[in-house]
């Protein structure tokens, strides 16, 4: 089964960033760590995605010193809570850098499957209860 952006948007909106595993975050840092290009007004590597996600310039230079630069912007990104950190502005930030098409190709089934085994049997439980 394949899911589109929209879907994810949907299934993770507000699911919490530091919800995501290591095989996501190793995924997502395999299409994002090496230095991207300029398309539109962002890069399309970590670089563009941590300035859309409202890193400042002295974030970004400090996320190069890393040998996994993606990792550490999720793993920033998940401790600050004034910006928004859940999967669903994740995928919303990858469509603003150019990105949604192929991370989201590769990594969609891995992130839906967390949504399902993390969310959906809470969200269940919560809806049965309310009845």
């Amino acid at each position: 089964m394949s899911f589109t952006s929209d879907q994810l948007i949907s299934e993770g909106s507000n699911v919490p960033l530091h919800a995501l595993n290591m095989s996501v975050r190793n995924k997502l840092g395999n299409f994002l760590d090496p230095e991207g290009f300029v398309t539109g007004d962002y890069s399309n590597d970590f670089q563009g995605l941590a300035e859309v996600i409202g890193f400042d310039f002295q974030d970004i230079k400090n996320f190069h010193r890393h040998r996994k630069p993606t990792q550490e912007v999720l793993y920033q990104w998940g401790t600050r809570p004034e910006l928004s950190p859940t999967v669903d502005n994740l995928i919303r930030h990858l469509q603003t850098i150019g990105r949604a098409d192929d991370v989201i190709t590769e990594c969609a089934h891995l992130l839906s499957k967390l949504y399902f085994i993390l969310y959906k049997p809470f969200a269940e439980c919560l809806l049965l209860s309310s009845k």
